[in-house]
């Protein structure tokens, strides 16, 4: 079983990192999640939520994913881990302040954007859109302006 594997890693090793994937708040999943919370729960081990900035409304994913999980969940919770950030780190602390205000829990880091890595996009969509993509321009009916439309097909 996994815990059987989990506990022969504890056993030969010093530490065990477990990665989660997707969110371990998809409370439509979560009597069968094992991935996220399920592991951690059966482990006892303290969990980092790692928030990607690039796409926007990382607080407000780290608030919500941690009031979504049970109240057991959440227990486990140690802290925050900010990925993918482009910028003046400083511009970040106020947020830091306040998120660490409203749920009690720190911020372990703030990792740089690092371009160029070659890892594929966990859970995103990666389509080649050779051929796949039609453009056409639209004048509009008042002005100059041109609108470009792009249109992806996906299968």
């Amino acid at each position: 079983t996994v815990t059987d594997c989990l506990e022969e890693l504890r056993s030969t090793y010093d530490a065990v990192i477990c990665e989660g994937a997707g969110s371990p708040a998809e409370i439509n999943l979560r009597r069968t999640d094992i991935v996220n919370m399920g592991i951690a729960r059966a482990a006892r081990f303290p969990v980092l939520v790692v928030g990607d900035i690039d796409r926007g409304g990382v607080f407000a994913s780290f608030f919500g994913t941690t009031a979504l999980l049970s109240a057991e969940d959440q227990s486990l919770v140690a802290g925050y881990l900010v990925n993918k950030f482009r910028g003046d780190v400083s511009l970040l602390e106020p947020g830091l302040d306040m998120l660490y205000g409203l749920t009690g829990r720190r911020t372990y880091g703030v990792l740089p954007y690092a371009h160029g890595l070659g890892i594929d996009e966990e859970d995103g969509l990666r389509v080649s859109l050779r051929g796949a993509v039609r453009e056409s321009v639209v004048a509009p009916p008042h002005g100059e302006d041109v609108l470009r439309v792009a249109v992806c097909a996906v299968p």
